[in-house]
């Protein structure tokens, strides 16, 4: 059997054999990383639906979903736009409070969304 002539690399990856998880990345000085893990994955998710969409034959998708389930998309394709609003923003300025008006957003966002689904408001 050949063998594969194969030259390691002459530096480590920057990434190379640590244990990055989303809510350990800040400790370690990367929390770029641990955003780009949340969005990566919530579109990722979105692409897998666009594409279940295609090829469901009994017609769309979307029309055989429940409210309720309409209702928690939308909140959360709402809290993503304001999480990438607010990282634009922040870059751009630095806020002095202590909680910004995108943190504050998100909470709003997420409590009262909680509250309709577990109240089944729908």
């Amino acid at each position: 059997m050949a063998q594969l002539n194969i030259k390691p690399l002459s530096k480590p990856l920057p990434y190379e054999g640590r244990d990055f998880d989303s809510p350990s990345l800040p400790k370690k000085g990367v929390g770029g990383l641990a955003v780009s893990n949340v969005f990566g994955s919530n579109i990722t998710n979105l692409a897998i639906l666009g594409f279940y969409d295609l090829v469901y034959l009994p017609g769309s998708l979307w029309s055989n979903i429940s409210q309720i389930h309409i209702f928690t998309s939308i909140v959360g394709m709402i809290m993503t736009s304001v999480a990438i609003t607010g990282l634009i923003y922040h870059t751009v300025s630095r806020s002095r409070m202590y909680i910004t008006w995108d943190g504050l957003a998100l909470i709003i966002l997420y409590i009262s969304g909680m509250y309709v689904i577990y109240r089944n408001l729908f």
